[in-house]
């Protein structure tokens, strides 16, 4: 086991596959995985492989989804990308983005370690203090 595996603990909630880790040129073809506004999600990956998440968003409210995660996520889980993607039919008209159209943050991750490691989302306007509005959870068990 790598240096930066943790124990795996019991597994209770049901999973969602990812693809196996794509070549370069295929990164863009990996199908998201819509992860709900609030709750647990977890995904069971093995080391090396990637996984896109997309949680609904809509910035021009000023909120946006905040990612936090342990000092040991860091090092075993890297981000690829992030964007902000836009489902053409629902907020474009006429070839312009619509004021005030919600998107999709994207998130692309690829495991680098075995272990069960978890990233926090929460959704908040970055200037506000206090709790979060909502706040969802993705588990990466990697073996």
């Amino acid at each position: 086991m790598s240096s930066c595996s943790t124990e795996i603990s019991s597994l209770e909630q049901p999973f969602i596959r990812s693809q196996q880790a794509p070549s370069q040129s295929m990164q863009s073809q990996l199908s998201p995985i819509q992860l709900p506004n609030s709750g647990l999600q977890r995904f069971y990956s093995t080391v090396g492989q990637n996984h896109v998440i997309q949680i609904v968003s809509n910035p021009s409210t000023g909120y946006r989804w905040e990612m936090k995660y342990e000092e040991p996520v860091k090092n075993c889980l890297d981000v690829v990308s992030k964007n902000m993607v836009y489902d053409e039919k629902e907020s474009f008209s006429g070839g312009v983005r619509k004021v005030g159209a919600p998107g999709k943050q994207e998130w692309q991750f690829q495991t680098n370690c075995t272990g069960l490691y978890r990233i926090t989302f929460e959704y908040r306007r970055p200037w506000e203090q206090g709790p979060s509005t909502f706040k969802t959870v993705a588990e990466f068990v990697t073996r």
